[in-house]
């Protein structure tokens, strides 16, 4: 990446935000925009065990209040109210 390229890049992903990687990189741009790409591959390398983490937390989190309250189907309950704006969502 030329310099200039560096500069364009810059202010479209936002000055504001590329200055705080600049701080790290002792002002150098190129320098901040690999250490904001390494950022994102990072960032990258944890959604796939994430999103396996949430689905399985939602799964136990589920069994489990099946289990303590002795009731399955908890959204189909006709007994179950909601008020306002909860039940729209």
């Amino acid at each position: 990446m030329e310099e200039a390229e560096a500069i364009q890049l810059r202010e479209v992903l936002s000055i504001a935000r590329i200055a705080e990687y600049e701080a790290r990189c002792d002002g150098q741009t190129m320098a901040a925009l690999r250490l904001h790409c390494w950022n994102t591959e990072i960032c990258a390398a944890f959604y796939g065990p994430l999103q396996y983490l949430e689905v399985a937390l939602r799964s136990v989190l589920s069994r489990e209040l099946v289990r303590l309250f002795q009731r399955a189907g908890r959204w189909e309950d006709a007994d179950l109210h909601f008020g306002g704006s909860a039940q729209d969502r």
